[in-house]
């Protein structure tokens, strides 16, 4: 019987010799032990076929590692280019499983090299992989009439196993005897070599064999967890990540902060789960991204039709300097010298840090929709809720309307826009104006303030009137008469 025959003969032997169990007691069993029989019989046969379906082509899969006898019986040098040669390495029964292991595949009267020699050193076995043989795992056979194994001292340098009395024992022998020998395929850990030849096999925990290399099937998805020597899937955007490992568990160039995945500068990049990367998050006017949203913009700013700009662009601006949107300024409050107009509110100007009109001279602020207004001029409509600053030059807005501030001692001089003193008589006049820049219904004549009939008029120095003359009175009446 080969190794395979053996090895699948002692699984059904054993999933047989359970069913005759239960067969033989199943009307005495109680529905909890029922269950758990049933579980241990589709546990034995999923196991099986999982440890039969594991290993290459050719190889024989037991303690869910994979084994490879030879076809013929090899002296020990031999033995070993031939395991070597199939990235294999002759068995090492070191351990409790793997001497178990040692146990089923050999039978009665076998014989097999196992990979340990004192050839460097007599007295000192050393295994195939240059560690030395721990005192507590030695299974020297014990001999009645000769000295116990190793006994062989120069001349026997190399060690088998077989079955004696019962029990599975180690002998030394001669490096150039011929027996059979038990490759152990070689599983390489993360980022160790392997063989394309053999296949992902020979690499640990599911991990793939890619250009010799053990590496995670997917890498660009995948990280290799060293705790337990296992390929797991990294973790996105506010998933769990793993601190031991560290931002090698989260995904596409994310950091693990506190065992969770985040970008690594949360203030100035958002998450775009799109393509579950990272981005810079964009500043004023700036492209961003609808699908995103505002989070892509930079200091609370929002995403307005692919492009960053402040919440309220009417009563905000756009600070360079921090990259932040802030409060436009009023009239009369201080604004950013560096920014300039724009950090003022409706179209005011920022001068030497404070808000204005653009044209103070000619412009007025009106506080009930904050903006800078022109200011009216004589006989034009003004706001008596503002007051006298909504009529320009010294004007008073009298019942909605601009008008000098003593209209019976002022007239309106419409060449400079300005209220001006009216004159008296014989005193200058404006010809432009005429006669409403004389006092009292005197007229300009010649830009001279005269009564308007001078030959019977006389003016009064005491109201600053022209009356007419008692001797011109008296040539009236006479005339008429």
């Amino acid at each position: 019987m080969n190794f395979e025959q053996r090895q699948r003969s002692k699984w059904t032997f054993l999933l047989v010799l359970l069913a005759r169990k239960l067969n033989k007691n199943i009307l005495k069993v109680d529905g909890t032990t029922m269950r758990r029989l049933i579980a241990t019989i589709l546990t034995l046969c999923i196991l099986h076929v999982y440890i039969v379906g594991t290993c290459p082509a050719d190889w024989n899969s037991f303690g869910l590692k994979c084994y490879k006898i030879s076809n013929q019986p090899l002296t020990f040098w031999n033995a070993r280019e031939y395991c070597n040669n199939q990235n294999a390495v002759v068995i090492m029964p070191r351990t409790a499983d793997e001497v178990n292991t040692m146990q089923t595949l050999v039978e009665q009267g076998d014989v097999i090299w196992i990979g340990l020699t004192d050839i460097e050193t007599e007295g000192t076995w050393l295994w195939n992989d240059g560690t030395k043989l721990n005192s507590t795992n030695e299974l020297w056979n014990t001999n009645t009439n000769n000295p116990d194994e190793p006994n062989g001292f120069r001349t026997e340098n190399c060690a088998i196993g077989h079955i004696k009395t019962g029990k599975y024992k180690w002998t030394d022998i001669s490096c150039n005897s011929k027996y059979w020998v038990v490759c152990q395929l070689k599983v390489s850990a993360y980022n160790k070599t392997c063989s394309t030849l053999v296949g992902n096999s020979t690499c640990y925990n599911n991990m793939v064999c890619v250009s010799d290399i053990c590496d995670c099937e997917i890498p660009a998805m995948q990280y290799h967890d060293s705790y337990d020597k296992s390929c797991k899937a990294m973790s996105t955007y506010n998933e769990n990540c793993s601190t031991q490992v560290g931002d090698a568990s989260c995904y596409n160039d994310m950091v693990c902060n506190s065992g969770i995945c985040d970008c690594e500068i949360p203030a100035t990049q958002y998450h775009d789960p799109y393509d579950k990367s990272c981005k810079a998050m964009s500043t004023y006017n700036e492209a961003c991204s609808t699908q995103v949203g505002d989070d892509s913009c930079y200091n609370d700013m929002v995403c307005n039709s692919g492009i960053c700009d402040c919440e309220i662009p009417a009563t905000q601006y756009h600070d360079p300097y921090d990259k932040s949107c802030k409060a436009m300024s009023t009239y009369n409050e201080a604004c950013s010298t560096q920014v300039g107009d724009d950090s003022c509110y409706n179209d005011m100007v920022c001068n030497s840090g404070i808000c204005d009109c653009e044209i103070p001279a000619t412009q007025y602020h009106d506080p009930y929709d904050k903006s800078c207004k022109a200011i009216s001029t004589y006989n034009e409509a003004c706001s008596t809720l503002v007051g006298n600053s909504t009529c320009y030059n010294n004007m008073v807005c009298v019942s909605d309307i601009c008008d000098c501030e003593i209209p019976a001692m002022q007239y309106h001089d419409s060449y400079d826009k300005s209220c001006k003193a009216m004159s008296t008589y014989n005193e200058n006049c404006s010809t432009q104006v005429g006669d409403a820049s004389c006092y009292n219904d005197m007229v300009c004549n010649s830009g001279i303030c005269d009564c308007e009939i001078p030959a019977t008029q006389y003016h009064d120095p005491n109201d600053k009137s022209c009356k007419a003359s008692t001797y011109s009175l008296y040539m009236m009446v006479f005339l008429i008469g």
